[in-house]
């Protein structure tokens, strides 16, 4: 049988970013992979210019290269972020009641292995909070008592929450805004902000500030814009409302009497990120040329 070849390969790349000691033969024999499967994962990592091959006659070996280094560490990051983790453990929720028949409560959820989490383990606590986040937005049903709290008694998948698994692969915040919600169409208009931050669908005369030197008409049209299209961009809730909190900052900044470069070089570039998270639509992509071109305004 084939090997997963994508997960060990992102295994092997954030095993060799540990440590400098860290081995390529100690992440395969603990995974019992043979000598071919070796290759193959080394061949795959140095395809992607992430490792140089150091194989020999005696088994597959390689280094990481700057780019792998940097690859592990954006993906370790990633996935211990809040937003990642509540997203993995909601998706994780769902999954286990699709698979079972009657279940009491939560009790064989947190002794499985859908609890574990790279080292650090779901607590019932977190469990406690997303069972009720899925209950309130109906992806699933339960008993409450004011003991128990929302979603915790004799749990069970609604129609909602099989369609979440079926059509969006489990993934609660992508489905939560999803288009077709009351609302919420594919004819989405942008608008842009004008110097002062007031929303408008006509080109503003800008001033360039005398002051700083700078032209920030296009962060403004960039904060404006995204601020707007914050529901309709299927980010994580926490993802979403950190995203909103730095737009208005940076839409602050621009419009300072003496804004700062590096300032708003920072905060578009956490926006940026926060963005490319979301669904991949035209919204996104407008959204992304704006911050691009936002960057480039300020020297970024």
């Amino acid at each position: 049988m084939r090997i997963d070849i994508e997960k060990h390969a992102y295994g092997l790349l954030e095993h060799l970013a540990s440590s400098e000691e860290a081995e390529t033969s100690t992440y395969l024999r603990e995974h019992s992979l043979g000598g071919k499967d070796g290759h193959l994962l080394v061949d795959y990592l140095v395809g992607r210019g992430w490792a140089l091959d150091q194989s020999t006659f005696g088994g597959a070996d390689c280094d990481l290269t700057a780019a792998g280094l940097s690859e592990a560490q954006r993906l370790q990051t990633e996935r211990m972020s809040p937003a990642r983790r509540l997203g993995v453990l909601r998706t994780r929720m769902l999954q286990w009641l699709e698979d079972q028949v009657r279940v009491t409560d939560w009790t064989g959820f947190l002794s499985g292995d859908q609890a574990r989490y790279h080292g650090n383990d779901f607590s019932e606590a977190e469990l406690r909070r997303e069972a009720g986040y899925l209950h309130e937005h109906g992806l699933i049903k339960a008993f409450s008592t004011w003991q128990s709290g929302d979603g915790m008694l004799r749990p069970s998948l609604t129609a909602e929450g099989r369609d979440c698994l079926i059509h969006f692969e489990g993934d609660v915040n992508q489905y939560l805004n999803r288009s077709v919600r009351p609302g919420i169409t594919n004819n989405t208009t942008i608008t842009m902000t004008d110097s002062i931050g007031n929303i408008t669908n006509a080109s503003a005369h800008v001033v360039q500030n005398a002051n700083a030197g700078l032209d920030t008409t296009k962060v403004l049209e960039f904060a404006g814009a995204l601020r707007q299209s914050l529901p309709i961009l299927g980010l994580d809730e926490d993802v979403q409302q950190v995203a909103n909190a730095q737009a208005e900052e940076l839409h602050q900044e621009a419009q300072s009497a003496t804004p700062d470069r590096g300032k708003m070089r920072r905060l578009l570039d956490g926006l940026l990120q926060a963005l490319s998270t979301g669904s991949a639509t035209a919204v996104q992509n407008l959204l992304a040329g704006l911050g691009d071109q936002a960057l480039t305004a300020i020297g970024g």
